[in-house]
């Protein structure tokens, strides 16, 4: 923070005569209208829209993660022009810098990423309309924004915040003129050469390995391509490519992406939606493909007329940065008739504390639990200790089969050595999971299959059941008894649901199972 205490510039640099526009389409979905006026859907949640703006949410109850996002502003897209000029003067009006707890939400640096791009956009469309005085207010407390982040950047955090902060110096760099303006594209472009070859591992797949915040970071390149210099823009667009694929093909057929690690269904934009957006500016958007092992992040996939199937076996958590790993090694998705059917639980919030912990377990997710035991040593809300790495020890694929055999170590002890290993065949019609728990000391094992809420469970016998959503129907068949218990989904933050979970009790260290499930 040093440069920026010792010299506050006074002078604020000309905007440029064309100023860059939003690539995506508002978000017309984050505001409604009643009598009462507006109300913003923030996390999935409603506030009503009054001034002065309770920006610190006192009214209500929340986390921290709901009031640190209120502060990023990305409602401001679907607001009236009117209501969208008078909420950020009153954000400048009540949120100067430096009050107590300042950087922890209003002045966060990657609050200040996201907010300064909403604020550009929107001035971008209505800077003919605003008066002469709200404009300049605005554009100062903006160029005040830009300059705190610039000498506040995360890049003791890295990974996704970070590319927050390069995509806002990149777009302030073309709003702005001038020398000042100038040296924030330098900056943005020496981070983004240091960073892409470190964000992406070399089968495309953000390092931080959760599907979702692949998408978001594509998303956020995207619209760091649509403002970039030719000095970034071939490597921009070299590594876009790379990471379409993935994109593409960890999509499932209902349009969303796989909820594997932290993420939502609807956490940033669709993948088609950033797709189309790469398309429109000179990317070329990969095909779906029936096949595809990602082995660098432990993603494979298989995908034909009726199913489509989504195996993790790879490290449960990046290394240097493993806030959003989930205890999901050689856990699964499964897809039938183009609906969810075996799903991810999600992420129902980032607050420390029992629900973070549980969400992350390796008993929220559709694999092998032996005793107490977990895949991973959760610390708080987004550390990690002792973590489990998935080996992928063989996989082929072709038109009409899948099949993956891997294994992990994470319930070994000092005194037991238990190794969890997991075969998956896949065809048209069935799918089907062998495991074999190898090792000593006679824990007990479950394997469980979460449920999407719309699921219903018909029990047949204490080794058969049949699953039915729509007019599907799956049959399955286990060597071991099964169970079907209540259970919750998480499909986005905020959003807990009701739903099933079958538990099939496998047995005792050392012990096996096999698990059909065959389509109607």
């Amino acid at each position: 923070m040093g440069p920026f205490f010792r010299q506050r510039h006074t002078t604020v640099p000309p905007l440029r005569a064309t100023l860059p526009s939003a690539v995506f389409a508002p978000r017309t979905h984050l505001v409604s209208f009643d009598e009462k006026g507006s109300r913003l859907h923030h996390l999935n949640k409603e506030f009503s829209l009054t001034y002065p703006v309770d920006w610190m949410l006192q009214g209500v109850p929340h986390t921290h993660l709901e009031r640190l996002a209120f502060h990023y502003h990305e409602f401001l897209e679907a607001l009236p022009f009117d209501d969208g000029r008078q909420l950020i003067l009153d954000w400048i009006d009540a949120n100067p810098p430096y009050l107590p707890g300042y950087c922890l939400d209003r002045w966060n640096s990657y609050a200040i990423s996201i907010r300064c791009v909403c604020w550009m956009q929107w001035l971008a469309q209505h800077r003919a309309a605003l008066q002469q005085t709200d404009c300049q207010l605005i554009v100062a407390s903006l160029v005040e924004q830009i300059r705190f982040l610039s000498h506040n950047l995360e890049t003791d955090i890295c990974g996704n915040h970070l590319i927050k902060n390069i995509r806002c110096l990149l777009w302030a760099g073309a709003f702005f003129d001038g020398v000042e303006s100038q040296g924030w594209t330098r900056l943005a472009e020496k981070l983004l050469r240091w960073q892409l070859p470190i964000q992406f591992l070399k089968d495309g797949v953000h390092f931080e390995l959760s599907p979702a915040y692949h998408c978001q970071v594509f998303g956020d390149l995207v619209e760091c391509l649509a403002v970039a210099t030719n000095g970034v823009r071939a490597e921009l667009l070299e590594v876009l490519q790379r990471a379409a694929q993935p994109l593409v093909d960890l999509t499932h057929p209902d349009g969303c992406i796989s909820l594997m690690s932290d993420g939502g269904l609807h956490m940033v934009y669709s993948p088609q939606e950033c797709l189309s957006v790469f398309g429109s500016l000179g990317g070329a958007i990969p095909e779906s493909r029936t096949f595809n092992g990602f082995r660098n992040s432990g993603y494979y996939v298989f995908r034909c007329p009726r199913n489509y199937l989504v195996v993790d076996c790879g490290p449960a958590c990046d290394d240097i940065l493993p806030a959003h790993g989930h205890a999901d090694i050689l856990a699964f998705e499964w897809d039938v008739d183009g609906l969810r059917f075996v799903v991810d639980a999600g992420v129902y919030q980032y607050e420390a504390g029992n629900e973070r912990n549980l969400f992350r377990s390796v008993a929220s997710h559709n694999t092998v639990q032996v005793g107490e035991r977990d895949q991973v040593e959760f610390v708080g809300s987004f550390r990690a200790g002792r973590r489990a790495y998935g080996i992928c020890d063989s996989f082929s694929a072709k038109e009409e089969e899948f099949h993956l055999t891997g294994h992990h170590r994470g319930f070994a002890t000092d005194s037991h050595c238990i190794v969890h290993h997991r075969r998956f065949d896949a065809d048209l019609q069935q799918l089907r999971i062998h495991d074999t728990i190898d090792g000593s000391g006679g824990e007990s094992v479950v394997s469980r299959l979460l449920l999407h809420n719309e699921c219903r469970v018909s029990q047949l016998d204490q080794c058969k059941l049949e699953i039915h959503r729509g007019n599907t129907r799956v049959v399955m068949q286990s060597t071991a008894p099964m169970r079907v218990v209540e259970a919750h989904w998480s499909p986005d933050f905020g959003v807990l649901m009701k739903t099933l979970c079958v538990e099939i009790m496998v047995g005792r260290v050392p012990c096996q199972n096999e698990c059909v499930l065959t389509i109607v």
